[in-house]
């Protein structure tokens, strides 16, 4: 079932930031060739949320945003109705979600449908860790492993080390920039929430197109809480 926008969803979850890198550094965070999204460098954010509500109900996610990234648009967006404005390239910058599991059928089919995110279906597992850690595993379709997420307490002391500090999309990647083929997708997020600064995360690669995310160095891990976001309906190039 693809469920249309808007989207109201509630979350949960932990982020974790990674090291910059540069328009020219690793091979690995390279979009796939034949998209026409360019990766700018930045910052590097991986999100494991687990939703309560959305538009398809309760689902998990794990998705990895590698940094800025910009696509040239030759048209004007389709819902404007201008049929005569000069049709000249222009470049739309945003970030970009590269690699995203998610656990239902419904919210990959309607990511992929309403926003052209790249959904692939999956499980996020909790697995059992050493006292006060928390240890997630991300699997793909066919149960093959994926990545894997470790968050550290020390003993039976609480994983956050920080007080809880107002979130909202004025500090995370808020408009994403997605691609289908030769359709470009320009979604601008809205979210308000809770944050904690967590103890630092290992991140564990086990299947080539998670390699580029482990590889990186981790700069900070967060614990965030009570987050409302709005998926808006896509402008389209």
């Amino acid at each position: 079932m693809v469920a249309a926008p808007p989207w109201k969803l509630h979350a949960s979850g932990y982020a974790v930031l990674f090291s910059p890198v540069t328009e020219n550094g690793r091979l690995s965070e390279r979009f796939s060739p034949d998209t026409p999204i360019r990766f700018l460098g930045g910052f590097g954010l991986l999100l494991l949320l687990e939703y309560d509500r959305s538009g398809v109900g309760p689902y998990r996610e794990a998705l990895y945003i590698p940094g800025y990234a910009s696509a040239n648009v030759r048209c004007p967006p389709s819902d404007s109705g201008a049929r005569t404005r000069k049709q000249t390239a222009r470049p739309r910058r945003g970030h970009s979600i590269a690699w995203i599991v998610v656990s239902t059928e419904d919210s990959r089919d309607s990511g992929i449908e309403n926003w052209g995110i790249p959904k692939q279906l999956g499980a996020i597992e909790q697995l059992p860790g050493q006292t006060g850690d928390k240890a997630f595993l991300v699997t793909g379709e066919r149960g093959e492993r994926l990545l894997s997420v470790v968050i550290p307490g020390r003993g039976v002391r609480p994983l956050a080390v920080g007080p809880s500090l107002p979130l909202s999309s004025r500090l995370l990647p808020h408009t994403l920039i997605q691609a289908v083929g030769s359709t470009i997708y320009e979604t601008h997020v809205e979210a308000t929430g809770r944050f904690r600064t967590a103890r630092r995360a290992r991140v564990a690669s086990y299947a080539t197109q998670t390699a580029g995310i482990a590889s990186r160095r981790v700069l900070a891990t967060f614990m965030i809480a009570g987050v409302s976001i709005r998926f808006p309906p896509p402008l389209k190039y």
